[in-house]
């Protein structure tokens, strides 16, 4: 399975970050639905990690060039306020 959450680095060091991007594989994105099926209600929310960071389900490969790979990815249902 491939999952990674991949920050284009900024152009200048003091820039934010800007670009993110998903690169996922066919059974990784199978994974991703079932988990975002299971929130329900505000609030609700699962957890990605890294295997350095915990339980291995984001890759630190990157596809994309000049990217840095992220450790832990956070999903949060959310009501939007109108």
């Amino acid at each position: 399975m491939h999952l990674s959450v991949e920050m284009i680095r900024p152009v200048t060091p003091d820039a934010a970050v800007e670009e993110i991007e998903l690169c996922i594989d066919r059974r990784a994105l199978e994974y991703l639905v079932q988990q975002l099926q299971h929130l329900k209600y505000a609030g609700d929310h699962f957890h990605l990690f890294s295997d350095e960071w915990g339980t291995g389900e984001l890759s630190l490969k990157t596809f994309m060039p000049n990217s840095v790979p992220a450790h832990h990815l956070r999903v949060t249902l959310v009501e939007p306020s109108e």
